[in-house]
């Protein structure tokens, strides 16, 4: 794994797994309790369909993390657990919250109707038995929630289940400064709230974040010197529109390609500390995004050196 923004971090570490308490800020089990009870599904980092679908509450879908960690006995355990010594997070998503308390029908009948909803089965029907044959009976929903894209029906990232709560610490511009500072290299913010959606994967938002900005000015020029970090915020996460931080990760600016009109593409890698310290943070200082518009570069009072 890339040693990325920490030189010797131990994340760089080919033996070190992370953990959930490396990758999310505290705030996530908060969110978590907040969502009732669940039907949770694991992916591969970059995968459309899951490995392993599983139902609970609180801190319920990171047990399987965990249990990688320690001591693997089950199939996905074991999956997953080859995932982190890979050096890689495992996609975890939300199908379905807030169920309904009190429902009688067995686990695996709830999580077939959930698993129908969430990925965009519109009706769900029930087969009824009677004397002159069968017939097909109308079965309403068991999920309670409101969902952003009604017509698509699609699940809820951890990253989006974070970010929505809106329980970080607020971030301003004296604070982005003062991040760069720390790191000692450029701190480049931008913007995904005409792109972003809640179901979208870490690895979908880089791709969007790290893609095509058009960067003038001596700022660009010292970004595109070394390695920077890349924060993405969206809109579109609570109903107040607050810019909310919705990813974070690092760049390498010096091996930027160049496209016409002065826009860059930055190649990208995982920055877990990064990503826990500042996921689910606000934009403080304006109001519904104005004021953060287009990509916005903080240089703090670091140095540059440039490398090969």
């Amino acid at each position: 794994m890339d040693s990325g923004l920490f030189g010797n971090y131990p994340y760089a570490m080919k033996e070190h797994m992370l953990k959930p308490a490396d990758v999310f800020p505290k705030a996530l089990s908060t969110a978590l309790r907040r969502h009732g009870e669940y039907v949770y599904a694991y992916y591969e980092p970059d995968a459309a369909q899951p490995f392993y679908v599983g139902k609970g509450t609180g801190k319920r879908v990171l047990v399987h993390w965990e249990n990688a960690l320690s001591s693997p006995h089950k199939k996905h355990e074991k999956r997953i657990r080859c995932i982190l010594e890979r050096g890689k997070v495992p996609q975890i998503q939300l199908l379905a919250y807030n169920l309904q308390r009190g429902n009688k029908e067995k686990r695996y009948a709830v999580a077939e109707r959930v698993l129908q909803d969430a990925f965009g089965i519109k009706a769900v029907w029930e087969k009824v038995l009677e004397k002159g044959g069968a017939r097909i009976k109308y079965k309403e929903a068991v999920l309670m929630q409101t969902r952003e894209d009604s017509s698509r029906k699609r699940p809820r990232s951890l990253e989006a289940v974070v970010a929505a709560s809106s329980l970080g610490r607020k971030i301003g511009k004296t604070q982005l400064n003062d991040l760069a500072t720390e790191m000692k290299m450029p701190v480049l913010l931008v913007g995904l709230s005409l792109m972003y959606h809640p179901a979208y994967s870490s690895q979908e938002l880089c791709e969007m974040a790290r893609m095509y900005w058009n960067l003038r000015g001596s700022k660009a020029t010292r970004l595109l010197q070394g390695e920077a970090c890349l924060i993405a915020w969206s809109l579109h996460l609570t109903k107040a529109k607050i810019p909310v931080i919705v990813g974070a990760w690092g760049i390498k600016g010096h091996k930027a390609k160049r496209h016409r009109g002065g826009r860059y593409e930055f190649p990208a890698f995982e920055n877990p500390d990064l990503r826990r310290r500042t996921l689910g943070s606000r934009l403080a200082g304006t109001s519904k995004g104005k004021g953060w518009e287009g990509p916005r570069i903080y240089l703090g009072n670091c140095t540059f050196d440039k490398k090969p």
